[in-house]
Formats: C-alpha cells, structure tokens, sequence
C-alpha cells in the first residue's frame, strides 16, 4: 500500500501547531510579554487611544448615516478582534472618516422603506472581500495605492466629509442630493444659495464648540503634557456631551447585489490604508508586519464585527500616529482602550440622543484639520519628484471634482499609468572605454577607446523597445561619423541620454569596436524584449563591432532559455560579471593589433575601477 502524504499543517501536532500560530499570533507574542517592561505604557497609550475613538466614533457615525453610538459600538469590538489577529502594534481600528463618508454614500442610494441604514452598513461590514484576498496571497493589490495616492485620496475624501458638515453647521434643509462630475461645487453652491435660511443658533453652538475644542487640543492639551501633571489628554469632546451593549445577530444578505461594488471598493480603501500604515510604522520602530495575515485579521474583525451594530472597520492616520506618540508597547493596549469605551457606552449612552447634530459636526471638522495638514506634502515633494507630485495632484483633483469612488479609480489609473512612463523613459548609460573600465564620475583616461558599454536601467518591454533600439542606433552612428581629439573626453546628452565618448580612431576597420551590454539593469525582459536583442546584435555585427552580454540576473537568462535567444546569440558571447567581457575584448584586440602589425602599448591606469553602476553622469567636459 503506497505512503500518503498530507500537507505541512497536517503532518504532525508541532505544525498543526505552528500553522495555528500564524494565523492567531498573539498565542506567540503573549507568552513573552513583558509586565515591567511595557504594561505602563500599553495603560498610557490605550487610555490615550481610547480618549480620541470616543468623539470620532460618534461624530464619523453621522457621516455613515447611522446613530452616533454605532460608533461607540465598533471602536470598542474592532480593537479587541484585531488585538488576537493581528500582526500590528500601533495600528487603531475603528472610525474613519473616508470611509465613514463613502458608507454614507452607499446608504444615501441604498436606503429605502424596506431597508434600514443600520442593515446595509452591517451587510457591507460583513463583506468577505479581504478574507477572500488573504487566501488567495492578494495582498500585492495594496501596493497600488501608493503613499502619494493615499495621501491626496484621504485629503480630498476629506473636503466632502468637510462640505457634507456645512449642512449641519447652517442648518439648512431641502437640498436636492447631487453625484457624479462636480457634486462638491454643486453642493456648495446650495448651501451658498441658501445663506439666508441660516439657522443662527446652530452656528453659534458649532462656532462656540469648534473654538472649544481648539483650545483644548491645541492650548491646554500641549499645557498639561509640559507641566506633565497627565501623560493622558483631557477628553474635551465628553464636556460637550452632557449605554446598554447590544446583542449579535446576522445580518441581512438581501442586499448583495446592491452593495457588492461599494463594498469592494471600501475594502481596498480599507486594506491600502491599513496595510501602508502597518509597514510604515513597523519600519520606523524596528519590528515586522505580516499583510497576509493582516488581511486575515482584517476581515475576520469585520466578519465578526458585523453581529453587532456597526459600519465597516478601518485603520485611522490620527489615531495610529496618536498610538505610537503615546509610547504604545504592544496590541494589549486595546484592551485598557476598550474598558475606558465600555464605561462610556455603560453610563454615557442614554444621553447621545439629545446630542445636536451641530456639535458632532464641530467634532468632525475639528479632526478634519489634520488630514488638511496633508496639503503641505506637496512642498516636499515637488523638489524630490515631480511624477510623485503629479500623482499626489491628480488623486487630490480627481476625488474632489468627481467623487471618492470615481477618484478612487482614476487614482489608482493614473499611478499605473506613471510607471508606464517610467519605464519607457528610463536611464540608459553609454562609456567609451580605455583599456580597462571605470567608474563615470571617477575617470583616469588613457589614448585609445575601444571598448563602449551599454546599460538600460529598466525592464526590456514591449512599452520601450523602441527608445532602446533608437538610442543605440543614434549613438553607433556618432560613434561612427565623429572623430575626437585625444586630449579631451566630452560627455554628450543624446535624446535624454548621457553618452561618454574618447578620442581613438573609431573608424578604423582594422580595429573593431567591443560593444559589451550590461545586462544587469534587465529585471525583466519580455519576448518583445528578446527580439529587440536579437535585432540589435545582428545589426552591429553586421557593422563590425563585437558584440557581449554581461551580468544577466537569472530570470532574464531563463527568459533567454526558454524563447531560444542561444540559437542565435552564441553563448560564448554571454559572461557572468562586467569585468570578464572587458577582460576578453581586451584580448581580441590585442589579437587584432598583432594580426594587422598595429600593436603598440596601451598604458595602464591607476587602477582598475568596480563594474559600472553609476546612476548619474556629469553634463560637462572632463580633462585628462
């Protein structure tokens, strides 16, 4: 009878075991918890936390069009899920305004007389998308959304969540609903419209709120820290307020085909924030995230979220940042962030119904002012990249003169889009070389060129085969109409690219030129890609020069393999390391001096220089 075999989990109890850890990692890390070492600051940091999900749980249920204590509900189960499942230390889930705002939007269209705006929020809470993404290793999905594109999404996400507070903050009612191109500026001229039906009471309690808060945040707040007589902020949002838990059920999966969109594109929203933050502040102190599991806690916390009366979960920037600042050890902070939440929502609850909705909109725009802080990115980073700009403005534009969804989209288009770009306008380097090869920005140069070397910077793809071809093919025909003095190297700038070229007589037959590609800015090449090789190789030796492949990472030379690239390119032309085809067209032409009777000594530098890896070459003339 033949041997069965069974999978890792099932082999023995120890990876049954094991694999049972990945997926519940606070059975690894809790074991080794240090009390002296972090519970003080687990205390400090989830009573901290704790203190800020209290206003935005109840000001960002307003904008899901829900009943502020919803929020209450979510910001003390979705801490607690995460805490078993996740993989995170500083990441605080609960409340987010983006998010908050595109439920919203989905219970505006959604809602009717047979549906509440309670059921379609839990249905789109229990969505199984990023369960789904974890099992089948999706997690790459995130790294479409970029920082940049994170970053102008949430800042324009936040001018609706900003523009649908004006509403409350006037009280002005009767406002036809608007979508689609340009509803921020229709809704804003509604409401300008309707100036003179300003409620003048409720602008004065969001006026007096807002210049309340302010100075407590901004003034007291940063006191109290100096003098350190609290390592925790006042909660000034309770002052403004002057709860029984509810029982799980399932929710209602009538909805489905009405919600499935919105709920996949909550979801990414969800999953890209989540996971960029994760990474970033896992970098920054030193530790390691896992976004497979991420994904799995994720979506297991909204699943289980979902038998209570909640809206969907997601990572919150401030809160996160608010997190690490407060010294936060590890995820049994959530627990203390919990309890202070379960008192609140024990004794506190009963009076949020009589709260104005004009203090909650207070609450929102205050919390606003941060992500509006994000405007000032674009300082940094203009002079670092303008692509990265670009996308930043064009993520920005895109969601406030559509919506969060459409400007999700073209976001996420856009970003593709520039790599694109990039790939087809990548660096290529050309160097004339002398007996040996350099360094570009360090050269010591002697009398005779014969050796040039090409590097592409970039995948080799159907998107720039072109450039590259067109770009050798103008430099070969420099290289062959122009004659340079000896004493002098000039650097050339050819359609975007460096070209170093030295005196020699680079016409002469007798003395072919060694054309050496250096293969190791290849990290891909496509079959577009092979053939472009293939044309390129045939084509100057068909002019003379020797042509070599040097470097070649192993995926390129399985590409090579496996679309019989070697049939036509001998492999004697292929070498592991730019030093060995130097070294070789080195000899050949030795060979060649000797057989013509040309030879004559072609002194040494002073030293022979590591493989060409320079990124930027020197626009100027460069003196022996």
């Amino acid at each position: 009878m033949a041997k069965r075999h069974f999978c890792k989990p099932f082999r023995s109890f120890s990876d049954f075991f094991a694999t049972l850890i990945q997926f519940i990692p606070i059975i690894s890390w809790l074991p080794n918890y240090s009390i002296k070492e972090y519970l003080i600051a687990d205390i400090i940091g989830g009573l901290t936390v704790g203190i800020m999900h209290v206003p935005q749980g109840i000001a960002y249920s307003s904008l899901a069009g829900v009943t502020p204590v919803v929020g209450l509900y979510m910001s003390f189960l979705a801490p607690l899920f995460y805490m078993v499942l996740g993989t995170s230390r500083h990441t605080s889930l609960g409340s987010f305004a983006v998010v908050s705002l595109m439920c919203g939007v989905a219970v505006e269209r959604v809602l009717s007389e047979k549906s509440l705006a309670s059921e379609i929020i839990i249905y789109l809470t229990f969505l199984l998308f990023q369960i789904l993404m974890g099992m089948f290793r999706l997690q790459f999905l995130a790294t479409y959304f970029s920082d940049q594109v994170v970053a102008g999404f949430t800042t324009a996400a936040s001018c609706h969540v900003f523009v649908s507070q004006l509403k409350e903050v006037f009280y002005v009612r009767g406002q036809p609903r608007h979508s689609g191109f340009g509803q921020l500026f229709l809704q804003l001229y509604d409401i300008v419209r309707c100036i003179g039906q300003v409620n003048l009471y409720t602008l004065l309690v969001t006026f007096c709120s807002i210049v309340f808060l302010l100075i407590g945040k901004e003034l007291i707040n940063p006191w109290i820290k100096r003098k350190r007589l609290s390592p925790v902020p006042v909660p000034f949002e309770l002052l403004l307020i002057s709860f029984r838990l509810p029982s799980p059920h399932l929710p209602h999966m009538n909805l489905v085909a009405d919600l499935l969109v919105d709920g996949v594109q909550i979801a990414l929203v969800i999953i890209a924030v989540h996971i960029s933050m994760a990474k970033m502040f896992a970098k920054k102190l030193l530790y390691k995230v896992d976004p497979g599991q991420e994904l799995y806690a994720i979506g297991a916390t909204s699943i289980l979220s979902s038998f209570f009366p909640v809206y969907p979960i997601s990572c919150s920037l401030g809160r996160t940042v608010t997190n690490v600042n407060a010294g936060t050890k590890t995820q049994l902070s959530s627990i203390f962030s919990s309890a202070l939440l379960l008192a609140i929502i024990a004794y506190f609850g009963q009076f949020l119904s009589a709260l104005p909705m004009c203090v909650l909109s207070s609450v929102v725009i205050v919390a606003l002012l941060k992500l509006f802080g994000k405007i000032a990115d674009l300082r940094k980073l203009w002079p670092i990249s303008k692509l990265d700009c670009s996308i930043w403005m064009v993520s920005f534009l895109g969601t406030v003169i559509y919506d969060v969804k459409i400007g999700l989209a073209v976001s996420i288009a856009y970003a593709l889009l520039t790599t694109v770009f990039r790939t087809q306008c990548s660096k290529l380097f050309f160097s004339g070389l002398i007996g040996i090869y350099y360094r570009i920005c360090r050269i010591r140069m002697t009398t005779e060129t014969y050796i040039i070397i090409f590097r592409f910077d970039s995948p080799l793809l159907f998107t720039n085969v072109e450039r590259f071809k067109e770009v050798i093919y103008k430099v070969q025909s420099i290289i062959e109409h122009y004659e340079l003095s000896y004493q002098t190297i000039f650097v050339y700038k050819v359609v975007g690219i460096f070209v170093l070229t030295s005196p020699s007589n680079l016409t002469s037959k007798q003395q072919p030129l060694h054309f050496i590609i250096d293969c190791s800015g290849f990290t891909f090449v496509d079959y577009m890609g092979v053939n472009a090789l293939k044309e390129i190789f045939s084509e100057m030796h068909s002019e003379g020069f020797l042509v070599y492949f040097a470097s070649a990472k192993a995926p390129v030379r399985e590409m090579f393999a496996s679309s019989g690239f070697y049939a036509y390119v001998p492999k004697g032309n292929f070498y592991p390391t730019i030093r060995d085809a130097v070294s070789i067209a080195k000899q050949r032409h030795m060979n060649n001096l000797l057989k013509f009777e040309h030879f004559r000594h072609v002194p040494d530098s002073e030293g022979v220089i590591d493989e060409l890896h320079s990124s930027n070459v020197p626009l100027q003339t460069l003196n022996q």
